[in-house]
């Protein structure tokens, strides 16, 4: 006999939550952004990285390992081409941001 209704949906939640949980999108929000000075920032890419776009935000310096390991856990299936170079970090009121 097959699965009941009830268990079979609670499989899907269950599913779908662990999902959700699972993203290729990285903000540059999700890192530390503050700096003193336009050296204590760096341009990072953001977005869906799996979409092979080449937009770009900054972070602080000091928060790139945090992003070079998030960004290292997203496995793509695409090969995505060279994105052109970005503009560069600057530090804005206290705020990293991209010219």
């Amino acid at each position: 006999m097959g699965k009941s209704i009830p268990v079979v949906l609670i499989e899907i939640a269950f599913v779908m939550i662990a999902a959700a949980g699972c993203s290729d999108e990285i903000l540059a929000t999700d890192f530390d952004q503050t700096c003193a000075a336009d050296a204590d920032c760096a341009t990072v890419f953001v977005g869906d990285i799996c979409d092979c776009g080449c937009e770009v935000g900054a972070i602080s310096k000091q928060a790139v390992p945090e992003y070079s390991e998030r960004r290292a856990d997203i496995r793509c299936s695409t090969s995505c081409g060279e994105c052109p170079d970005p503009k560069p970090a600057v530090c804005k009121s206290g705020v990293c941001a991209v010219e």
